[in-house]
């Protein structure tokens, strides 16, 4: 049921069949785009694209961290900032990069690098496979909004207005909306 998708977002848990995972290889082999979140990496990313990332076993606090941004891609973050803060959910998975020649970390946070047994504190990653492009995110895509402030966003980008997490994820739906049916 991809076929005529051009971006496909799985929040969090993400666990699929072998069938759905093949799907969604063969989506991003096609030139789909496809952005995922927290859990998703442990339940499907690491076993639909092997060796390109996976879970370190490490798991954040349910907290602020700052964050820091590594690749300051256009396609990533046209209209945010470099420096900001991102909501990170109670255990989420933190990220070890298996090709570092492919896979690219586009921000990282001191405050979670402690917590990571590898010690890079990756909030953010993306690569490319075959015509389509894989983005995940660290946390859930949610809005930020801290429980006693909730209309409060943490990490704003201050030419759109919303956090960075959801500006990054923005920008790579709309990059891939931009390229057309190609």
């Amino acid at each position: 049921g991809l076929s005529r998708a051009k971006v496909l977002v799985i929040n969090c848990a993400g666990a699929l069949d072998r069938n759905s995972l093949q799907g969604i290889r063969d989506f991003v082999m096609r030139g789909g785009y496809l952005l995922t979140t927290d859990w998703a990496l442990q339940n499907m990313l690491g076993q639909t694209f092997p060796g390109y990332v996976e879970w370190n076993k490490g798991k954040s606090k349910g907290n602020v961290v700052d964050a820091q941004v590594v690749l300051p891609d256009r396609e990533f973050f046209q209209g945010t900032v470099n420096n900001a803060s991102w909501k990170l959910d109670e255990e989420s998975q933190t990220v070890r990069v298996l090709k570092p020649d492919v896979v690219k970390v586009l921000a990282v946070s001191r405050d979670l690098a402690p917590l990571d047994p590898d010690r890079q504190g990756i909030l953010a990653v993306a690569f490319s496979f075959g015509r389509g492009k894989v983005l995940h995110l660290v946390g859930h895509f949610d809005n930020n909004a801290l429980p006693f402030f909730p209309r409060h966003l943490p990490d704003p980008a201050p030419l759109i207005g919303i956090g960075l997490r959801q500006a990054l994820a923005a920008n790579f739906i709309v990059s891939r909306l931009e390229r057309g049916s190609n």
